[in-house]
């Protein structure tokens, strides 16, 4: 009888050991959901999933269990990476070379708070969409019947604003029509292929109440990122 049960002690032992290793085995791999990489590869690697040392560390991380975004872009120094994850508690976008030497990384709720900070300041409230311009010249015109800022049609009637949609005719724009401490409030929103680029706060006069640049747009430039040739390689972790 002692016998019996020090065999079946013994295999439920050899058992457990053998759910903790698979299980920590798991947690510690990725799951591939999408991935689109030309045929010659990069940073002279057919995969470099695997072939890159710093980036099979990154992803086989026991940390690293999110869902993340893999871009890879030309830079004027070569080859660029962005690791993304958007649903992580503090969501960041991660730039690194070939060798795995950040050039740079940022929250993405840089700009949400400059935003945020603004319409604080100034009280800015009720916003809603009356106007957007697609660049390919496709238009929804929502505007109030009665118009705003002692104006039937300020598309064309203020001087600023129609200065502002043809000067930025390149991109989509966003108007948004609300109010402030003062007055009248129109924010005005342009966006390109990459996402948010510039956001403005005006009043009926034209005045600058406040302005965001794209933090993202702003490194692009700086480092001569082509992102409009943004090609999506890899998408890890994926969730339903």
């Amino acid at each position: 009888m002692k016998t019996n049960i020090f065999k079946i002690t013994a295999i439920m032992l050899i058992l457990a050991g053998s759910f903790s290793s698979c299980r920590k085995n798991t947690d510690s791999k990725y799951k591939i959901c999408y991935e689109n990489l030309p045929e010659e590869g990069v940073c002279g690697c057919k995969n470099p999933l695997k072939d890159l040392p710093w980036l099979k560390e990154y992803l086989e991380s026991p940390l690293q269990l999110n869902e993340t975004f893999i871009y890879i872009y030309k830079y004027k120094y070569g080859t660029c990476f962005r690791l993304d994850q958007p649903a992580y508690s503090n969501p960041y976008m991660d730039f690194r070379n070939c060798e795995g030497e950040k050039i740079n990384r940022m929250g993405w709720n840089t700009s949400f708070y400059e935003l945020l900070n603004i319409k604080q300041e100034f009280e800015i409230q009720d916003m809603e969409n009356i106007y957007r311009k697609y660049k390919d010249g496709f238009v929804i015109d929502i505007l109030p019947e009665k118009g705003f800022c002692n104006c039937s049609y300020p598309l064309t009637d203020l001087p600023w604003l129609e200065n502002f949609i043809s000067k930025y005719h390149d991109f989509d724009i966003y108007i948004d029509l609300g109010t402030y401490k003062y007055g009248t409030c129109i924010e005005l929103r342009l966006r390109d292929e990459n996402g948010p680029c510039l956001t403005v706060f005006k009043n009926c006069s034209g005045d600058t109440l406040g302005e965001v640049d794209s933090f993202v747009q702003n490194f692009y430039r700086e480092f001569e990122i082509d992102y409009k040739n943004k090609q999506y390689y890899y998408r890890i972790n994926c969730y339903p």
